[in-house]
């Protein structure tokens, strides 16, 4: 029987609870984007993973209330999610001070280097792994770690007007989740558009595809020329990766295409 894997995800503050503000931001808006995005990327990108949010809008829930939904749903691991203030920058993560178990302890580890591993490449600094006795890490019955990302009163903050910037970073602590529970990616379905193909060209993409027997729909472009619609691919199989490195090494343009996208081209 497959095991489930149940992550609560808890924004903080929320209502009438702003949290830190800073640089025409506030704290509360950022990190309930964060968990938003982590939540989905967790739900629809990871097998045998079940999520559950302390808040999906800007609602007030007391610090007991939060670890006490989180202890009532039975969650495995519990991450809280903030931003900082007081005249720093960077990133840090907490345990809670009165846990020396190991496992706390490699959950934080994880979860910490890789929003690191994303953080850094924006030249964010690391303020480290620390333990503190913040409410929600003591009244909660799972591994739990809190994140503190960047400062509201430094200009840092601003990084999160960029969304790609934001869902980085939510990216990044849901893989870590996953990494310290070894969640498998789920398949992702995709089809190669190529085109349009002519002479030599034409019969060198045709070969291959018989060659290797993968699926494929093609039609005559406006210029006679002949595109492809090639697949289903499970894009972590090597037909997959096969079939891309083919196209690329030979300078034909391509590019991927959801199923949805696909039943619109044929």
């Amino acid at each position: 029987m497959v095991s489930i894997v149940k992550i609560y995800i808890d924004a903080g503050h929320g209502g009438q609870d702003s949290g830190a503000v800073g640089n025409g931001l506030q704290e509360k808006n950022i990190v309930a984007e964060i968990a938003r995005q982590m939540n989905q990327i967790l739900a629809t990108e990871y097998e045998n993973v079940q999520t559950a949010m302390t808040r999906m809008d800007d609602t007030f829930v007391s610090l007991s209330e939060r670890a006490n939904r989180a202890n009532a749903w039975g969650a495995d691991a519990f991450i809280s999610i903030h931003c900082n203030s007081g005249g720093g920058k960077g990133f840090e993560s907490y345990r809670y001070s009165g846990v020396t178990d190991s496992r706390t302890i490699a959950f934080q580890n994880t979860v910490h280097d890789h929003v690191m591993g994303f953080y850094s490449q924006h030249g964010i600094v690391d303020r480290g792994k620390k333990s503190a006795n913040y409410a929600v890490l003591r009244e909660t019955n799972m591994i739990a770690v809190l994140t503190e990302n960047l400062f509201m009163d430094n200009v840092e903050i601003t990084k999160f007007n960029d969304l790609n910037f934001l869902i980085g970073a939510a990216r990044a602590h849901a893989e870590g989740v996953a990494a310290f529970f070894g969640l498998k990616k789920k398949p992702q379905i995709v089809y190669i558009y190529t085109g349009g193909f002519a002479g030599n060209a034409l019969a060198e993409v045709h070969d291959y595809l018989f060659r290797t027997g993968d699926g494929f729909d093609c039609k005559r472009g406006e210029d006679g020329s002949i595109i492809f619609l090639i697949g289903p691919f499970d894009t972590s199989q090597q037909n997959f990766k096969d079939c891309k490195n083919f196209l690329d090494s030979k300078g034909h343009y391509n590019k991927l295409l959801s199923p949805e996208e696909a039943a619109d081209w044929r």
